[in-house]
């Protein structure tokens, strides 16, 4: 039923290549030619300090987070200068990981690293317009990040607490879980583990030999463990 052309393993379509800056941006579906090519651009100027993979990250908080979101709440929008009102919105939105119906499920932890990236989008355009005029400053906007919103000694102090609280409520139940592992370390084995783990590894069947091989005069090999000297000898 597939083509000739359709690869012999399914693992195939698994792997997938190294893709191309316009291939990247394409895969979100950015409807503004505009700020499609422009993002082209920016990646392709920043692609040489970065490996693919932080290409891939970079890409999917630009396109996806921040812009195809825009696009699809204020739909017919084109310019980096973003009205108070959406920058509210957007950031209220991304405040939170969401269902696919677009209900809030739980706070989003990364959400100060997301406006990390959408600042230095616009800091990087707005440096770049200095020696590329031409080529930049028709998108130079004021940043709709400000500098306190990105901080994340806050973000930061907030995981240690919650991990603090974590470790207070479980420190009291190690002593039960110490009691339990003490028990079960105590527990006989059931028979046939004990001798299951004491059987010796017969080496004759490892060298691929039968132990009933044995030629005249020769012992037959013992299935039993050696025991050392009694004089302590190896």
């Amino acid at each position: 039923m597939l083509p000739a052309s359709a690869p012999l393993r399914l693992r195939a379509l698994r792997i997938e290549g190294r893709r191309s800056v316009e291939q990247i941006v394409d895969a979100y579906g950015i409807e503004c030619r505009a700020v499609r090519d422009l993002l082209v651009e920016y990646f392709t100027e920043r692609a040489p300090e970065l490996d693919h993979v932080s290409l891939h990250s970079i890409a999917r908080h630009l396109c996806r987070s921040f812009w195809r979101d825009l696009e699809i709440h204020h739909p017919g929008i084109d310019s980096l200068r973003l009205m108070p009102e959406v920058v509210k919105a957007w950031k209220e939105r991304l405040a939170f990981i969401r269902d696919a119906q677009g209900q809030p499920v739980r706070p989003r932890v990364n959400f100060r690293s997301e406006l990390v990236f959408v600042r230095a989008f616009y800091e990087d355009i707005a440096r770049w317009a200095a020696d590329d005029p031409a080529r930049w400053a028709p998108w130079v906007a004021p940043c709709p990040i400000k500098a306190n919103e990105y901080a994340t000694k806050k973000s930061r102090s907030g995981v240690k607490s919650q991990m603090d609280q974590r470790t207070r409520t479980q420190l009291p139940l190690l002593p039960a879980l110490l009691r339990a592992v003490d028990r079960q370390r105590r527990t006989p084995w059931p028979a046939s583990l004990r001798l299951a783990r004491r059987r010796p590894v017969d080496g004759s069947s490892l060298l691929g030999r039968s132990s009933s091989a044995a030629g005249p005069g020769r012992p037959a090999a013992s299935t039993s463990p050696r025991c050392p000297p009694a004089g302590g000898g190896i």
